[in-house]
């Protein structure tokens, strides 16, 4: 997909690629829509409000200090990472000298590294907890991020692979 987006940038330009993206996004909310199933309809039931299940579970996520932590951890390094989305043309432009339409080939990479850390994470839940993980997504994320400062399309590549990994298993 990265690659994809990268190509037809370079061929069409930002229009045709944000027309393309949104149609994507059309078409799969149709899709979804047209999808038809039966379901019993739901016994009515009393529930507390909204309003009132929420602040239980902010109360219970405050009082719990592992939980806090790792949201607190967990919304930082996403915050920090999406400041720093910008910094990936500098390192694709300034760093490795290429165009920024080749950031798309190197997004692949991520990708890859994504796809590797969601399978892993599925498989170190079960032998570590939910919470183990958490410090080893955000090294990989953070070792990922560091060798972006490393001006090689190996390195580059590598890191952008790591981070991919250290996402989902972060966020899992």
């Amino acid at each position: 997909g990265p690659a994809a987006g990268a190509g037809l940038y370079a061929w069409l330009g930002g229009g045709a690629t944000a027309l393309l993206d949104a149609s994507t996004f059309l078409i799969s909310a149709l899709a979804l829509l047209a999808i038809r199933t039966y379901e019993p309809k739901p016994e009515r039931q009393e529930h507390e409000p909204l309003r009132a299940q929420v602040t239980v579970g902010i109360k219970h996520l405050w009082s719990t200090p592992v939980l806090q932590a790792a949201v607190v951890v967990t919304v930082i390094c996403m915050l920090a990472l999406g400041l720093a989305e910008s910094v990936f043309f500098a390192v694709v432009d300034d760093g490795l000298h290429k165009p920024v339409t080749f950031l798309g080939i190197l997004q692949t990479a991520m990708g890859i590294g994504a796809i590797a850390g969601g399978l892993g994470i599925t498989a170190l839940i079960p032998r570590t907890g939910e919470l183990r993980p958490v410090p080893v997504g955000l090294g990989l994320v953070a070792v990922g991020c560091a060798m972006q400062m490393v001006p090689s399309l190996v390195v580059v590549s590598i890191g952008l692979a790591l981070l991919g990994a250290g996402l989902p298993i972060t966020l899992v």
